[in-house]
């Protein structure tokens, strides 16, 4: 494990002396109307597009134990769905995925034309709407 400037492992570091980055923009322009988003909002659609991909990427490998890695967009557009998954939930999850790359990758570029900006909330029922569709006994 690295150690830091003071030679301590993360393990050893005193939990409140960890400070949020600060350094992020505070609001951020949406292509919607020219909204802004604020920065919780902007974190809380990170952190669950986030966990959307760490599910699907569990799902792929553990239990259809499938040994590829495929790209996020052809796992929640291509090799996941089936039958059960009608188009707009698989472009809502698609639109969302890409929201989340914007606002970790790209969030000091202008975004792309017609995308989509979601609120937490948005995010939280596009994402639920298409794990629900997974087979019930991953989850």
């Amino acid at each position: 494990m690295r150690r830091g400037k003071k030679g301590l492992t993360l393990s050893q570091v005193p939990l409140d002396s960890l400070r949020p980055r600060t350094d992020m923009p505070r609001t951020t322009r949406t292509k919607k109307r020219g909204a802004k988003v604020g920065y919780d909002e902007t974190v809380g659609s990170a952190d669950r597009g986030r966990e959307f991909e760490v599910a699907l990427r569990d799902y792929w490998l553990n239990y259809r134990k499938q040994p590829t890695r495929p790209k996020m967009f052809q796992l929640v557009n291509q090799s996941i769905p089936d039958q059960s998954f009608s188009q707009d939930v698989t472009d809502h999850a698609d639109d969302v995925r890409a929201y989340r790359n914007f606002l970790i990758h790209d969030i000091e570029d202008a975004p792309a034309v017609g995308m989509a900006a979601f609120t937490p909330q948005q995010v939280k029922r596009h994402l639920s709407a298409y794990l629900a569709r997974l087979a019930a006994a991953w989850r």
